[in-house]
């Protein structure tokens, strides 16, 4: 389960992320600006994600959490399709959105399933296995993408196929998703969640808890910078240092391939740690957040590439290592059998906030700030540090939420704690 799970997650990530490697030749084709390219890489996703994603999680409280798997599956591979066919931004937009809701379908499914059969520490690790696929989806989109880009555009029969190097990396990173489809339909997975497991549906618990809230806010702050600045580095590099797009999305690839899963699995093993010993996973991501806000400022600024590529590439890292601790912080929270309802509620805001707007921001302040395309620089150091900056704020103000455990978290009443 954790295996076929985590690579579905990997490739909802391929798909979503393909598109920044081919950033400038779509904003080309359509003629639009900063902003709108922004809103098309995260906003579009987002906004039909976090409409659904609530209604999607109370389903999976009660239905069989596996045929959400295979339609939300099977909905965003024909949206990531129909972008290789796209005649105008506004098609593209319709093709993202699809995208979208398909996946709002998969994440609280999945989610649920891993709630259901890990617990504390346990969760903390398998959690890990399960983001790694996410960041590594980053890497693969930008290794795969790379590598279509780069390919000889004369070879017979190119045009004729794919009519562009942007639809083809469109095309090639979602077709693979029809393999792991069969798969999944083929290979059975577990039918119980939180919810049938412990008996608790129809007594549900009220979902917007003050604890569960706040940190369910507090967490998604990691994947504001990490959702945002992905979607825009690989233009970074070929604007500021000269990269070509190919070889932007190349070494991007690489440096995400490696820091990715050495964070998320540090992560996993790092809170697992702190759980046994009682220590909530709120503190690890305050860590990262401020190592993160550091590094950033190496990766805007530095003057060579290696550098700033050095400093992306622990920022990656770093907020890898956030990720296990905030998934786990979360299940931990939820309130007894809304474990679907919860997953949904936090990756729904944190998709909205940090797959839409995240991206949307660093164009939008580029464009009314900065002075245009000059200021992607500018723009990603602001959020680099506004963001961790409001998290700190927010865990000052929730101080609560650091106190050490008590109740030993492998136990089975986990979910019903008080922290």
């Amino acid at each position: 389960m954790v295996g076929l799970l985590s690579l579905a997650h990997l490739m909802a990530f391929v798909d979503r992320f393909a598109m920044s490697a081919v950033a400038g030749q779509i904003k080309l084709a359509f003629r639009i600006g900063e902003t709108e390219l922004g809103a098309l890489q995260g906003l579009a996703i987002a906004l039909p994600y976090a409409a659904v994603i609530l209604p999607f999680g109370r389903l999976v409280d009660r239905l069989p959490p596996r045929r959400m798997v295979l339609i939300g599956l099977g909905i965003w591979t024909a949206g990531g399709l129909a972008c290789a066919f796209c005649t105008s931004a506004a098609q593209l937009w319709a093709a993202r959105m699809m995208m979208g809701i398909g996946q709002a379908a998969f994440i609280p499914a999945s989610l649920a399933l891993f709630a259901g059969a890990f617990r504390g520490g346990s969760l903390a690790q398998a959690l890990s296995v399960f983001t790694a696929g996410s960041t590594l989806g980053k890497s693969v989109a930008l290794l795969a993408a790379g590598g279509i880009l780069s390919l000889d555009l004369s070879m017979p029969g190119f045009h004729a196929l794919f009519g562009a190097p942007w639809r083809a990396v469109f095309m090639l990173t979602a077709a693979p998703n029809l393999l792991l489809l069969l798969a999944l339909a083929v290979v059975g997975l577990p039918r119980a969640t939180p919810a049938v497991r412990d008996g608790a549906i129809g007594r549900e618990a009220p979902l917007v808890q003050p604890g569960f809230l706040t940190f369910a806010l507090f967490a998604l702050t990691p994947i504001v910078l990490i959702q945002a600045s992905a979607a825009w580095t690989p233009v970074f590099y070929v604007r500021y240092f000269q990269f070509t797009p190919a070889r932007s999305a190349a070494l991007l690839g690489i440096a995400v391939l490696v820091a990715a899963p050495v964070g998320h699995l540090a992560g996993g093993a790092l809170a697992a740690a702190g759980l046994r010993r009682g220590v909530f996973p709120g503190r690890l991501v305050a860590i990262c957040l401020a190592a993160a806000a550091a590094l950033g400022l190496i990766f805007c600024f530095a003057p060579v590439a290696a550098l700033s590529l050095a400093g992306y590439s622990l920022i990656v890292l770093i907020l890898g290592i956030a990720a296990p601790a905030t998934l786990a912080g979360v299940n931990m929270l939820a309130p007894p059998g809304r474990a679907g309802a919860a997953n949904a509620l936090y990756m729904g805001l944190a998709t909205l906030i940090g797959v839409g707007l995240g991206p949307t921001a660093v164009g939008a302040m580029s464009d009314a700030w900065f002075g245009g395309p000059g200021g992607l620089r500018q723009s990603l150091a602001v959020l680099m540090l506004a963001v961790p900056a409001a998290a700190m704020a927010l865990a000052i103000a929730c101080g609560k939420l650091w106190r050490p455990l008590a109740t030993a978290p492998d136990q089975p009443s986990v979910s019903q704690m008080s922290v």
